[in-house]
């Protein structure tokens, strides 16, 4: 399943020579799931299914935040620290998974993200890195559906409408170029 996948990337990542990583993730499990139990945003995924991935999901954003942020001495580009990384504008990685949860989840062309998020191939590597999406062999992108609600589930009225304007625009550009 995919939240186990992601749940041993994070561990390998975070805890790679620590014999305590199990025991140390599951203590960050249990912390977050309370945080999304208290969160009336997803009180209503109270089958134990969704709870475990949402909360394995929550996980692994922050985990993503927090590198791309430059905590742990891993920074990847210079940034501002926001307190929440979702509900920031972030950095390539943030602005890129907004912009994919609003995409088809199955046929996400490279190409295409490349020009709605010019900076996009660190943070595709970031994202895969933790299974967030797949990046194909035909030049595609694959994103979990739960994965794009969680994301969305975390922006404003204000920040959607910039992420899907944002699309729409690149689309509109697209099509300009191909009719020349």
């Amino acid at each position: 399943p995919l939240a186990l996948q992601q749940a041993t990337a994070y561990v390998r990542d975070k805890y790679l020579e620590d014999s305590q990583a199990i025991q140390k993730y599951l203590v960050k499990f249990s912390k977050s799931e309370k945080e999304l139990l208290n969160d009336s945003r997803f009180q209503q995924e109270t089958d134990a299914y969704s709870l475990t991935t949402l909360t394995t999901w929550n996980i692994t954003l922050k985990r993503i935040r927090d590198l791309e942020l430059g905590e742990d001495g891993h920074r990847l580009r210079p940034r501002n620290c926001a307190i929440c990384w979702l509900r920031s504008s972030g950095g390539p990685a943030n602005k890129l998974i907004r912009q994919l949860s609003f995409l088809n989840p199955d046929r996400i062309s490279l190409e295409f993200l490349h020009a709605v998020v010019p900076e996009s191939e660190e943070s595709l590597k970031l994202l895969e890195k933790f299974s967030m999406i797949a990046v194909t062999q035909h030049g595609g992108v694959l994103i979990h559906r739960l994965v794009q609600k969680v994301v969305r589930l975390n922006l404003s009225g204000r920040e959607e409408t910039a992420a899907v304007r944002r699309i729409v625009e690149e689309i509109g550009r697209a099509s300009c170029r191909e009719r020349v």
